[in-house]
């Protein structure tokens, strides 16, 4: 027992991820299975036999595994009755993402300090202040004081609200905190609130103004920055989009996490929400926003065919070491699209599948015989 949470221990403080990424390389099939059902919870779904055999038949064929049909449950129970070649996370994270995508690389890509280099020229949101390994900088990269960033972000909140993420591995919403100057408490000054917040975080963070959105997407939901989740896929030198989805908040919370209580839709090529949403629940589709009462039948997203261009050109910057991204792309008040995140490593499909269909459609035998080489 003190041999392993030495070894846990290790893992933690393990801040580049090579051992985590190597321990997970290495886990059994059995770990991903197991995680998945914490995702995924009870849905309380039994397949049938018949088609559990099914399922179990169509991996060991395509590649020589016998998985569990615990992820089928999930696509099932909203009414999908064909899913055997849909790939639940299971699956996914322990075949597929690892043999797409050099993990080795994906802590200095996903950076989210790193994007305005990585990607110049790309609409995102305004920085006020990025702290790197510990350093403050500037939107500019420009090396700043602590004196410096602390007066930085006092003159901003005073008019605008800020979002404060950690600059790598921020997924699933993982200590995102809004601030606003409103909720500064009476008992402290400001500037000792300021350095509170900015404590919490240490080192490896970004603060961004909170950005303004579109009329349509503040429509659907106004308390959060709601997101396109667009997966893209390189194959064969191009680029081609698998799958999107709006990711909406809900209940007044300022995250568009499905997991917090949020929706997801998906949306065609042309940019048009499906007549439903989902929340958590998958067996109950929303065919109105729950708070809002938004109808999402017949709803168009001005200028989608941007955000896929936007997408596409930014893919060729990653490919080819990482060929499946998922991108959380805003609109702004002008309805044009902008870079909130790239996702290299911990993609959920399970979202984009439920809304859209299974993630590779025709193309996933060809998938499968890349990724036995």
């Amino acid at each position: 027992m003190k041999i392993l949470k030495k070894i846990l221990r290790k893992i933690a403080n393990d801040e580049e991820g090579f051992l985590r990424n190597y321990v997970s390389q290495k886990l059994p099939y059995y770990f991903y299975k197991r995680n998945l059902k914490k995702t995924i919870g009870n849905n309380k779904c039994k397949l049938p036999l018949d088609y559990r055999r099914k399922i179990k038949k169509f991996w060991k064929e395509k590649l020589n595994i016998s998985v569990s049909t615990k992820g089928f449950e999930y696509f099932y129970i909203s009414g999908i009755k064909d899913c055997e070649s849909y790939i639940p996370e299971d699956i996914f994270f322990k075949y597929f993402i690892r043999k797409l995508n050099k993990f080795s690389l994906a802590y200095a890509y996903a950076d989210k300090n790193v994007y305005s280099k990585l990607f110049p020229n790309t609409n995102m949101p305004k920085s006020v202040i990025r702290n790197i390994n510990g350093r403050f900088f500037n939107e500019n990269y420009e090396f700043l004081t602590q004196n410096d960033a602390l007066n930085i972000f006092h003159d901003e909140i005073r008019n605008n609200n800020l979002i404060i993420k950690p600059s790598i591995d921020s997924g699933s919403g993982k200590n995102v905190c809004l601030i606003r100057y409103s909720d500064f408490p009476n008992n402290l000054s400001i500037n000792d609130y300021i350095i509170s917040i900015l404590n919490k975080y240490k080192k490896d963070f970004i603060v961004q103004r909170f950005l303004k959105q579109s009329d349509l997407l503040n429509l659907i939901y106004p308390h959060s920055l709601n997101t396109i989740r667009i997966i893209s896929f390189e194959t064969d030198g191009k680029i081609e989009i698998l799958a999107s989805i709006l990711k909406m908040g809900n209940n007044s919370n300022y995250l568009d996490k499905v997991s917090m209580g949020g929706l997801s839709c998906g949306i065609n090529f042309e940019g048009k929400l499906n007549d439903f949403a989902y929340s958590s629940d998958n067996s109950n589709p929303h065919y109105t926003h729950p708070q809002t009462n938004f109808v999402f039948k017949n709803t168009v997203i001005p200028n989608f065919q941007e955000a896929l261009d936007l997408v596409k050109k930014l893919h060729i910057n990653l490919s080819p070491n990482f060929r499946f991204v998922s991108w959380d792309i805003a609109f702004d008040s002008t309805n044009s699209p902008v870079l909130i995140e790239v996702n290299l490593k911990k993609q959920g499909v399970m979202l984009p599948q439920l809304n859209c269909g299974p993630l590779f459609g025709d193309g996933l035998s060809h998938v499968i015989d890349y990724i036995k080489k």
